[in-house]
């Protein structure tokens, strides 16, 4: 099968906020490494079995695990949409490039014991390699499309290190490629291990050097809560993460999100003394007391190219609902030296034009294929990429919507709401067009918010690029 894929280059709309970062009242812990060793060449560990201790308390049918409470309520109405792209290229553009290489990868019906709600797909290119993982398995390919390890279970990555998260194979995997220092970084969650109450961790591999099939320091950060939907980042001064809490002790409500940052200095040299500093956005108090409360799959700045100047703190993005239409900015200074120095603070709140929210699993048809993708609304998309071009910093994410613009001439649906429509890249797409050729879904996205010293500007955009493929949910 071949995978879907959606590319999307952005410009339109131009809001200039300045920044005024507010101070909060704090809860901050330091977390040494539960656990810490240098594992053998990943090409010659035998694949871990396959187990689901954690899943195993959630089966759908015969086939699909499903993980609670994983969603937010979208909210139902229907807005008109401002910002959506109603004509391509005005000439002063010119055609994307066709795609180097397209090869297929690994799909959920390769999850271990079975497929996975949601399949949380990842992944990362280097200069010669390929490494993917979906939930709870990995694989690595030259950048022609060869297979040089697996697919197998992601918990292989963990043989041998010894813990109580030994033989947990919980998935929500992350990979990163860490450009700057030419290594890989790849990070799975191993939830409720042994104990009382149940023990969380982050289990966080950094390659040793540029081959992901050699070995690894491998560390072990544990969590108050199962820390879900874990993000990650690089930056100048750390590896940075996000993540949603749920206590699983009980009925696996929802407690808050939590921001993190683990020393990539001493991570990238092998030492076990690395920490890892935590925030948990319930207990951030003063001005930002009611955007904390608020926090939600948040991600944090992944840096390609240029690191920013030392000490510029790493931004996290969000949407605080998916009826509000802004984008919410917190900042994480870590201070290594004087860790009590460390600040998480709340910076802006961005407003953008308003929007229709698209549903959690909302089906989104495709063109030339009966094959439909999987939608998710509730929140950004991973990743929050940076880019520093000299004169002016960038920051681009994500937000699968629903349009409802121009189609408010063309007819409701059934369900008394505009019929939505996916436009693409070779041909302006009216409505009645996009209708016959049965396009679903206007992904208005992505957001690019430029940033200096003193302010951030966020502009907005809708151009589209699809290379068709298999269905997938994105994250």
């Amino acid at each position: 099968m071949k995978k879907n894929l959606i590319l999307i280059i952005t410009p339109i709309f131009f809001l200039l906020i300045f920044l005024t970062q507010k101070a909060s009242s704090q809860s901050m812990e330091v977390r040494h490494a539960a656990g810490f060793d240098v594992s053998i060449p990943l090409r010659d560990m035998q694949p871990a079995p396959v187990t689901h201790h954690f899943l195993g308390k959630w089966k759908k049918g015969e086939e699909e695990h499903e993980v609670p409470n994983k969603f937010r309520q979208v909210s139902p109405i229907v807005v008109q949409d401002n910002a959506v792209q109603t004509a391509y290229n005005n000439g002063s553009h010119s055609m994307m490039s066709a795609p180097v290489q397209n090869f297929a990868g690994m799909t959920n019906a390769n999850n271990s014991g079975g497929r996975v709600t949601p399949p949380d797909p990842a992944g990362d290119v280097g200069p010669n390699h390929y490494v993917q993982v979906v939930n709870s398995m990995l694989q690595i390919f030259s950048k022609t499309g060869t297979s040089l390890y697996g697919p197998v279970t992601t918990s292989t990555l963990w043989n041998g290190f010894s813990g109580n998260w030994t033989g947990h194979n919980d998935g929500d995997a992350i990979v990163i490629y860490d450009e700057n220092a030419d290594r890989w970084v790849i990070s799975q969650f191993a939830v409720d291990c042994t104990g009382t109450p149940y023990t969380e961790y982050e289990l966080v591999a950094v390659s040793t050097t540029p081959d992901p099939t050699g070995t690894y320091y491998r560390y072990a950060f544990a969590f108050d809560y199962m820390p879900d939907y874990p993000k990650m980042g690089v930056w100048v001064d750390g590896y940075y993460l996000a993540v949603n809490r749920f206590n699983t002790n009980t009925t696996g409500p929802f407690v808050g999100a939590g921001a993190a940052v683990m020393d990539r200095t001493k991570m990238l040299a092998g030492d076990a003394g690395a920490t890892m500093q935590y925030f948990k956005t319930e207990t951030l108090g003063g001005s930002g007391s009611a955007a904390g409360s608020a926090c939600w799959a948040m991600l944090p700045s992944d840096c390609d190219g240029t690191f920013p100047a030392a000490g510029t703190p790493n931004y996290f993005a969000y949407i605080p609902s998916t009826s509000a239409s802004q984008l919410r900015i917190w900042a994480l200074h870590a201070d290594w030296t004087t860790p009590a120095n460390s600040t998480f603070t709340y910076v802006t709140a961005l407003s953008v034009t308003a929007y229709t929210a698209l549903a959690t699993n909302t089906a989104v048809s495709q063109s030339g294929t009966t094959q439909k993708l999987d939608g998710l609304g509730d929140r950004l998309m991973f990743r929050n990429q940076y880019r520093n071009f000299g004169t002016y910093e960038s920051f681009v994410t994500c937000h699968t919507l629903r349009s409802a613009v121009l189609l408010l001439s063309a007819g409701m649906n059934t369900a008394g709401h505009p019929e939505p429509f996916l436009c693409i890249s070779s041909q302006p797409m009216l409505p009645a067009t996009a209708k016959a050729a049965g396009w679903e879904v206007l992904h208005r996205m992505p957001t690019e918010i430029s940033a200096s010293p003193t302010a951030f500007a966020v502009h907005r955009c809708s151009r589209q690029f699809i290379i068709p493929g298999e269905k997938r949910r994105m994250q």
